[in-house]
This record gives C-alpha cells, sequence and structure tokens, in this order.
C-alpha cells in the first residue's frame, strides 16, 4: 500500500533565501532513501492570496 504525504511549510518572511534553499535542498536529497518511491519540495507559486507567499510543499509516495 503507498500512502501519500503533503506537508506545508511556512517559512517565516524575513528568513534567508540561503536558508529556504538549505531546507528545500535538504528535503529534496530524501530521496536517496530506499523507501521513497517519489519526493517533490518547493515553492508553491500559484495562490490566490499574499499572505501564502512564504507557503513550500512536500509531496512524497
Amino acid at each position: 500500500m503507498t500512502i501519500e504525504h503533503i506537508v506545508l511549510f511556512k517559512v517565516k518572511d524575513d528568513t534567508e533565501p540561503s536558508k529556504i534553499n538549505a531546507m528545500i535542498g535538504g528535503l529534496n536529497a530524501l530521496t536517496s532513501l530506499d523507501q521513497v518511491l517519489h519526493l517533490s519540495a518547493g515553492p508553491i507559486y500559484r495562490n490566490r492570496s499574499s499572505a501564502l507567499n512564504s507557503i513550500h510543499m512536500l509531496h512524497s509516495r
């Protein structure tokens, strides 16, 4: 049985872009785990609210 995981991350507005990039890079590096069938992490570009500008998402199987 495959389980889908969707995780949303809200980053503080004053977080340095290099720290956000390091977080995303670390999350995407989890694809090296044998149990991970699919993993993608990054910012959400399409949203209807400016309050969601600092939201990032992780999707994995």
